[in-house]
């Protein structure tokens, strides 16, 4: 019964055809996230001037990126990309 459970979820659930697109829309959205900050450091909040002084742009950016929960990086890639929402 294990193996047959394993078999299943790996056809059905690790390899599956959805995941696959979740997980390259997640690369997407986070690489254009990352791209826009550090090619263009403005963008980031103000609250991360001192992260950026401290630890420099790149890990001051990825830690700002690996802190939003998923709503709040939704709503950040909108501000940023979409032209009807708000910056």
């Amino acid at each position: 019964q294990m193996a047959g459970l394993k078999a299943y979820l790996y056809a059905n659930l690790y390899v599956s055809w959805r995941l696959a697109r979740m997980q390259r829309r997640a690369e997407r959205f986070i690489s254009a996230m990352m791209e826009t900050f550090l090619n263009d450091p403005r963008q980031l909040p103000p609250s991360t001037a001192g992260a950026v002084a401290h630890l420099g742009l790149e890990r001051a950016a990825a830690d700002y990126v690996a802190c939003m929960t998923d709503k709040g990086a939704l709503l950040e890639y909108r501000r940023l990309f979409d032209p009807a929402t708000n910056p």
